[in-house]
Parts: C-alpha cells; structure tokens; sequence
C-alpha cells in the first residue's frame, strides 16, 4: 500500500486509504499533525513522514520536514496498525467512524477499545 509522505491528509483521507487496502505492509512511517492533544475527528489535517532517529541521549530527532511544518508526533506507525488489526481481530466493519473510534482510545488510554456486539 501506498502512503503519501509529505503531503496533507485529513484523517478521513488517511482512513479510507486504510479500508481500501488489505495490504498493512506500509513500511515505517509515523503519523504527524500540527497538535497532537486534539481529540481525532474526520476533517484532522494529518502528515505521513519517517519515523524519527534518535540522538545518543535517546531523544527523537524528527525530520526536516517535521520541523519545518512545526508539526507534532500524533501516531507511531507500528501503533497505528496495531489498532487496525485489532479492529480486523474484533471483525468489527473498517469505517472512518470506527478507526476514529479505536484510534482515539487508544490515544487516551494506551489500550485497545473493545467494540461490543
């Protein structure tokens, strides 16, 4: 599957690029946006990027890109399909709505939402 790196998403777009494809293997990427305390909604401007290194302190060093669009970790890519596989583990339908859902719980909570039925 293809993500556009460096380019403007909304979560939306993001989200439909996901149920679109059944490959997860997207490589190493994260998940950027301009204020990573928002609580996820359809129309969240999201950019795809590299992951960033790290220094010998372990501190991130994010992209140039990252930096110059001021722009703030919102989701490790590795995160972001774990909560796309639990959604498939559930067998809960790939929706916008759901990944938002599942998405921003896990943000709050560290953990995987449990749909119910």
């Amino acid at each position: 599957m293809y993500l556009p790196k460096k380019n403007k998403l909304t979560f939306s777009d993001l989200s439909k690029i996901i149920i679109e494809s059944n490959d997860l293997n997207l490589g190493t990427f994260c998940i950027y946006t301009t204020n990573s305390d928002v609580i996820i909604s359809e129309r969240t401007d999201v950019y795809i990027d590299d992951y960033p290194t790290g220094d010998e302190e372990g501190e991130d060093l994010f992209s140039d890109f990252v930096i110059e669009h001021n722009l703030e970790l919102l989701y490790y890519g590795d995160q972001f399909v774990d909560v796309i596989n639990n959604l498939r583990a559930q067998n809960v339908p790939l929706t916008i709505e759901n990944i938002i859902i599942a998405a921003n719980f896990w943000l709050e909570n560290d953990n995987f939402f449990t749909f119910s039925g």
